[in-house]
């Protein structure tokens, strides 16, 4: 058995993980963090780091979101999924059965990874950042030139 929590949006201090420690001392079970992200890269780095200083294991949720930049993988969404989520949300008429068949499908393959648009920032957050860190560039520069801020 274990005890299994969530945390998304709340602070990254031992105040916010009281709780589920004196349930873990209480019932001498072992804690996980079953379900975390949704946040900034640096909440993730402070996140991680509080937990394992801890010694409470975690998962991350989600592997992959649509239009996402808080998440490893972002499904890239063709722009007519706009369309299809504004009916859902009650906002406009019904697409048509074609365009909903023809968006959905088009999300279906980008759900492979190689079709994911990789988020490395959020990687590095989560791994190397909660042990070094330095300000380190996404690739190699060349000066002069142009620096895109997504690359550093």
């Amino acid at each position: 058995m274990v005890l299994s929590f969530h945390k998304y949006w709340n602070p990254n201090s031992q105040e916010a993980l009281k709780g589920i420690l004196s349930l873990r001392e209480k019932f001498n079970m072992p804690v996980w963090l079953g379900e975390s992200g949704e946040n900034s890269d640096k909440w993730f780095t402070d996140c991680i780091s509080l937990v394992e200083k801890n010694q409470i294991g975690w998962a991350w949720w989600p592997l992959k979101k649509i239009n996402s930049v808080v998440c490893p993988l972002m499904i890239v969404a063709p722009k007519e999924y706009a369309q299809i989520v504004d009916y859902w949300n009650k906002n406009t008429e019904r697409p048509s059965k074609e365009l909903a068949t023809k968006v959905l499908f088009e999300i279906a393959g980008n759900l492979k990874a190689e079709h994911c648009r990789f988020n490395k920032d959020v990687i590095d957050a989560m791994f190397r950042q909660r042990r070094d860190s330095s300000a380190l560039p996404f690739k190699s520069h060349q000066i002069p030139g142009r620096l895109y801020a997504v690359d550093f």
